[in-house]
């Protein structure tokens, strides 16, 4: 099926976006590319197999079709925004050695900038709860290369990923004849939600962040820090190590407060001065993410889900 290009869903955040001064598709969606999905077994009667399309090849997207690909026979295809699956990640890249053991979840040590074996927790007053080991409680992850990996073993499995592709709420009601189910992991606000009608989070569910890669040379790499407080009502900061003398520093506040004029952008920059004063700006990301439990049932489309 050839697709055409349609507009992205707008959810009415263009001036706050602007207010902000965050890049461009931080809140806003980006202009879709037409792409033809293709099928992978050509002839003969596809419906023997079952056909799986997952939207968004991140983290979770790739999980999931790794995992079907694994324990089944079915037909996976991934489409993914992006020009390349990993490129410009917003994320501080941090994951705990608990969680990676319980997703069984293979990490591949070109993709560890940090073994993380210290974490310092920051309460209001300046007094922080610590927890250390020998051994490390996580990493701090380069995501290009982790999601990199992630989709050769898809493609490896016999997984099909599209890139420069972005499904609309009309597309998905097109490719729902040909797919036997649809998995949304396409990230907040997710095009598969809003083709749902699924409810989204009220404002205080919903947090604005913004992380800058800087550099810091007494930073101890094995160490992530979070301070709570008025440095991020309603919030957090963070600082995680990110190799070579840099750490990753961000915040993130409830969406709820930015409309009343909080800037995350001010609290970043006043963060980041209370712990050094000579630095370097090598990046600068932002994004939105929904901070509440799902809450919902998807009972109209029960062969759609959400990652």
């Amino acid at each position: 099926m050839d697709l055409e290009p349609l507009e992205p869903p707008r959810l009415g955040l263009e001036p706050l976006q602007e207010a902000l001064d965050l890049p461009p598709d931080t809140l806003l969606g980006q202009a879709e590319t037409s792409t033809h999905l293709p099928s992978l077994y050509q002839g003969g009667d596809i419906k023997a197999f079952m056909k799986v399309l997952v939207v968004g090849a991140g983290p979770a997207g790739l999980a999931c079709a790794e995992q079907i690909l694994k324990h089944s026979n079915y037909e996976v295809v991934l489409v993914e925004s992006k020009g390349k699956v990993g490129e410009k990640p917003k994320c501080a890249g941090g994951v705990s050695q608990y969680m990676l053991e319980k997703a069984d979840c293979n990490i591949p040590s070109e993709a560890i900038i940090a073994h993380i074996k210290r974490a310092r927790v920051y309460s209001p007053n300046g007094k922080y709860w610590e927890l250390k080991g020998e051994k490390p409680y996580g990493f701090v992850l380069d995501r290009s290369i982790f999601e990199a990996k992630m989709a050769e073993r898809v493609e490896n499995l016999g997984g099909k990923i599209i890139t420069n592709y972005r499904v609309t709420r009309q597309t998905l009601a097109k490719l729902e004849d040909e797919y036997d189910f649809i998995i949304g992991a396409d990230g907040f606000p997710s095009t598969v939600r809003l083709w749902l009608g699924l409810p989204m989070p009220s404002p205080e569910d919903i947090h604005i962040c913004v992380q800058k890669t800087i550099t810091m040379d007494y930073y101890p790499q094995d160490t992530v820090e979070v301070y709570f407080g008025s440095l991020a009502p309603g919030g957090y900061a963070w600082i995680f190590p990110a190799g070579k003398n840099h750490v990753r520093i961000g915040l993130g506040v409830p969406l709820k407060y930015c409309k009343k004029g909080l800037n995350p952008n001010m609290l970043l920059e006043r963060f980041i001065e209370r712990q050094t004063v000579n630095y370097e700006v090598l990046e600068k990301v932002a994004k939105v993410i929904p901070t509440a439990k799902p809450n919902f049932m998807n009972k109209q489309k029960p062969n759609t889900l959400l990652a």
